[in-house]
C-alpha cells in the first residue's frame, strides 16, 4: 500500500493496523511532530524513534534523509516496522531497527 505523509511517499504492509494507515492518509495526525522534522531534520542526521511502533515516523525520517535508530519492544510492532522497511529499498539502508525496550520493566 502506498502512503504519503505530507511530501513523503512510502510504501507500507497494512496487515498490521492497516486501518491507521488508512486514517493518516485522510487526516492530519503528529502535525507537531512532522513540523518539527521538517524544521530541524536536515540529510545526514542521525535521529532516534524510541517506541517507533510499526515505523510512520522511522520512515518519514529517512525519507527526509536521516540516519533513523528505530526502537520499539513489541514483538508484533517490531515485525511490522521490519516489513515497512523491507517494502522501502531507497530507505532501508538508513533504518536500523532494534527490538528493544528502554527499561526493564514496565514500571521503572
Amino acid at each position: 500500500m502506498k502512503m504519503r505523509l505530507r511530501h513523503v511517499e512510502f510504501e507500507v504492509d497494512p496487515s498490521f493496523h492497516g486501518v491507521f494507515w488508512e486514517i493518516i492518509s485522510t487526516k492530519p495526525w503528529e502535525e507537531g511532530t512532522f513540523s518539527v522534522i521538517d524544521q530541524f531534520v536536515q540529510l545526514g542526521d542521525a535521529v532516534a524513534d524510541m517506541g517507533c511502533w510499526m515505523g510512520p515516523i522511522s520512515l518519514y525520517l529517512a525519507a527526509k534523509g536521516a540516519e533513523v535508530y528505530a526502537a520499539d519492544p513489541d514483538p508484533a510492532a517490531y515485525q511490522a516496522l521490519q516489513n515497512n522497511v523491507a517494502k522501502n529499498p531507497t530507505l532501508s539502508e538508513r533504518i536500523h531497527p532494534h527490538n528493544v525496550a528502554l527499561a526493564p520493566r514496565r514500571d521503572t
